[in-house]
């Protein structure tokens, strides 16, 4: 299984949910992004007894600021064709 952590500055953050959600002030944004990054976190809690936020745990951590979606899509294809298609030093 390979974990991807996405993140996103403050502000485009803010952005997406307004645009995703049409949303018409920032504060209202900073509200549900609060709200859904509180119930993320209780979620990866109770189902899994994992820090959501425990970076430690992600293969990869992808910033959708720096990067678009088809950026990402093949950084991950590439992530996953060597660790799943190349030989491993386990297979020696």
């Amino acid at each position: 299984m390979l974990r991807v952590f996405f993140i996103a500055n403050d502000e485009d953050r803010i952005k997406t949910a307004k645009s995703m959600h049409n949303l018409e002030n920032d504060q209202d944004a900073i509200e549900l992004l609060k709200h859904a990054d509180h119930a993320q976190d209780e979620y990866f809690l109770k189902a899994f007894d994992l820090d959501f936020n425990d970076q430690s745990m992600y293969h990869l951590i992808l910033n959708t600021s720096n990067l678009n979606p088809e950026e990402c899509s093949k950084i991950i294809l590439n992530l996953v064709c060597l660790l799943y298609t190349s030989p491993s030093p386990r297979d020696s």
